[in-house]
This record gives C-alpha cells, sequence and structure tokens, in this order.
C-alpha cells in the first residue's frame, strides 16, 4: 500500500490522512525503537525504550503522561547482519518516516529481508492502515463514550494573548486572515489550556501538523523562540 492507496483508504473512511494519535501511541515508539539504533543509546538510568527516545527528543516529553499503550501483540524484529524479519509494526513509520523504516513508502506492519535469497530478498508481508490498528480503535471507542479527553473552551483573554504574541500573523507563513485563525495544543491534550501549550496559527499550518508535514519539534521551536521575543 503506497502513499496515494494510504490516502484514499483514509478518504473512504471520512478519516484524517494520517494516524492522529502518533505521537503518543507506543506501538509507534516500540517501531522506531526495533527499526533504528537507538538501543545503542540506552543508558542506565533508561528503564526502558520510551525513556531512551524521551531523552534523545523523538517522543515529547510528555509522552509518558498521554500514552496509549499497545494493545494486541506488540512490535517484534529477529536481525541479523544480513536478514531481518519483523511483525506487527506501526504501519505509518516504513510508509512516512524514512529516516526510521525498514522497507520505505510502503504501509507495511510484517515484512522480511535475506541477502541470502537470490530473488525478492527484500518482501512486505502485511499491508495495514491506520484505522485497523488496536490502539485507534481503543481511541475512538473512548471518544465516542465520552471515556477520553473532553476539549475546554479557551477564553477569550487568552486567544487575544495568543494572538499578540504571533503579532497578528501566523507564525509558520505570512498569512494575516485573523478571522480565521485557529488555536493548536503543543502536546496533542485538548484539556490543557495552559498558554505555554497554545499556539495561534492559520488553518492551512494547522493542517500540516496535523499530517507531520510539520513537525512536533519545530512547533515547539517556534513557540519557545516567540516566548523569548516577547520576553
Amino acid at each position: 500500500m503506497n502513499r496515494i492507496e494510504y490516502f484514499g483508504v483514509s478518504n473512504q473512511k471520512g478519516l484524517q490522512p494520517h494516524c492522529p494519535i502518533l505521537t503518543y501511541c507506543s506501538r509507534r515508539a516500540e517501531t522506531i525503537y526495533l527499526f533504528s539504533e537507538y538501543k545503542n543509546d540506552k543508558r542506565p538510568e533508561d528503564n526502558d525504550c520510551y525513556d531512551t527516545l524521551i531523552r534523545i527528543g523523538v517522543l515529547p516529553n510528555n509522552f509518558l503522561k498521554n500514552q496509549i499503550l499497545t494493545h494486541g501483540e506488540s512490535p517484534t524484529i529477529i536481525r541479523g547482519r544480513d536478514y531481518f524479519s519483523f511483525h506487527d509494526c506501526c504501519p505509518e513509520i516504513n510508509l512516512f518516516e524514512s529516516s526510521h523504516s525498514l522497507i520505505r513508502d510502503i504501509a507495511c506492519t510484517d515484512g522480511s529481508y535475506d541477502e541470502a535469497i537470490k530473488y525478492n530478498k527484500l518482501k512486505v508481508n502485511k499491508c495495514q492502515h491506520y484505522s485497523e490498528c488496536p490502539e485507534f480503535s481503543y481511541f475512538m471507542f473512548n471518544k465516542k463514550t465520552g471515556q477520553g479527553k473532553k476539549r475546554k473552551s479557551i477564553p477569550a483573554k487568552t486567544k487575544a494573548h495568543l494572538q499578540k504574541e504571533i503579532n497578528s500573523t501566523c507564525p509558520f507563513c505570512p498569512s494575516k486572515d485573523v478571522g480565521h485563525f485557529q488555536i493548536h495544543h503543543i502536546d496533542e491534550n485538548i484539556e490543557n489550556n495552559e498558554m505555554n501549550n497554545l499556539l495561534m496559527l492559520c488553518p492551512t499550518c494547522h493542517s500540516k501538523i496535523t499530517k507531520r508535514d510539520i513537525l512536533e519539534n519545530e512547533v515547539i521551536r517556534i513557540k519557545t523562540n516567540l516566548n523569548q521575543n516577547n520576553n
């Protein structure tokens, strides 16, 4: 399943193009850890893979607080010098995150590679859309039953301060259409309306953050610079 096919499934199901829970999904975090060499950065004070990924900046500092635990089979990998075989991994890592992927540009959860095989060394054994992941199903169940987090109204005074903070201009592009500006929750916790967690921006750039065309580290950098400039 390539990107066009993947986005087609999202559109057909009326869902966001990318998985909306990626930032705090344990399956994604575990997949990145297994696919990469980050385990070589593990220190004695790191209790698990999440600690390592948080410390080196791959996961946000509040990951453990907002973590969506892996449901069902956890990601696994068997690898040697000239072969690997992985199962039950996050499909969006291979499809979108080339710096961490093992089989690029394919939404596969199961795959393998064996240098000893003459033909078809690289095999895609299973493809999957994020809507089929048990973590997403769990997220949607909580959302429908009201067990998830509920959006809190942002006071007008806070909105005015946020607009002043960006000088009525989207911090990512030149847009000045204040009437249509939106507010992004940096840690994606819609209950957290602290000023340091909110950033006003245009709808286009907000959508880019949702689709991960603008990464969280860049969002945090922009917010930090705005705070420093205003102080």
